[in-house]
Parts: structure tokens; C-alpha cells; sequence
């Protein structure tokens, strides 16, 4: 692997940040049991308000995305460059924010019970 610029770093650990922000989310809203929390999410808001359905399946996007960045960079040595990471980690950012809103939105339809503390310490305890 190439060395790499001090503003591709900069904007691969903001992405890999903005992934991890998306992928607690993702497994909060999957709920206790552990496990991948992408099928988790997908899973509780099976059946739910199609707004939130459509916002796990565009994080889903996102992340596949960032991956493919990091693959490119990592595995086969290409550098997609800083501004494709950049727009990665703001798409997740922007993804992150539109199920926090839904998820207040829609209460009921995703763990009532956990459902204030869970947003609240979500959005308290990360960043973005």
C-alpha cells in the first residue's frame, strides 16, 4: 500500500466514524440479541412504517459504499481519493440523522418501551 495523504487519513477515519455512528444505531434499533446489526434492524422494522424501512435500507447502501472505498484502498491498493471518503462519511452522517428523526417519528413501531433512552443516548453519545 501507497503512502496516503494526511487529508485522505483525515477523511477515512471520518468515514470509518460516521460507519461505526451508523452501524450502533443500526444495532439499537435491532434490539437485544446481538448478531450482525444491519439484519437486526431490518428485521425490527420489518412490517413498519416505510419511511423507516427505506431509511435502514439507505444506511444499508451507505455502508456497502464506505466498505467498497475501504476494499479499494486496502485490498487492491487503489486510493479513491479524499473526496470520495469525505461524501461517504456525509451521506452516513445525513443517513444517521434521518433514522434518528424517523425513530422519534414513529414511536411504537421500533422497541417502545427502550425507545426514548435509546434515541437520547444514541444521539448523546455520538458524535455528529
Amino acid at each position: 500500500m501507497t503512502a496516503l495523504s494526511a487529508e485522505t487519513l483525515t477523511a477515512v477515519g471520518r468515514m470509518s466514524v460516521a460507519a461505526a455512528e451508523v452501524e450502533e444505531l443500526l444495532d439499537w434499533v435491532g434490539g437485544p440479541g446481538g448478531g450482525d446489526p444491519l439484519a437486526g434492524a431490518r428485521a425490527a422494522v420489518r412490517g413498519g412504517p416505510g419511511d423507516l424501512v427505506n431509511a435502514v435500507e439507505a444506511a444499508a447502501t451507505q455502508l456497502t459504499i464506505a466498505r467498497s472505498y475501504l476494499r479499494r484502498l486496502v485490498v487492491d491498493g487503489g486510493d479513491p481519493g479524499p473526496a470520495a471518503f469525505a461524501d461517504a462519511a456525509g451521506m452516513l452522517t445525513r443517513c444517521r440523522g434521518w433514522m434518528l428523526a424517523l425513530i422519534e417519528e414513529h414511536r411504537g413501531s421500533v422497541h417502545e418501551d427502550d425507545l426514548a433512552a435509546g434515541v437520547a443516548g444514541v444521539a448523546q453519545g455520538v458524535g455528529g
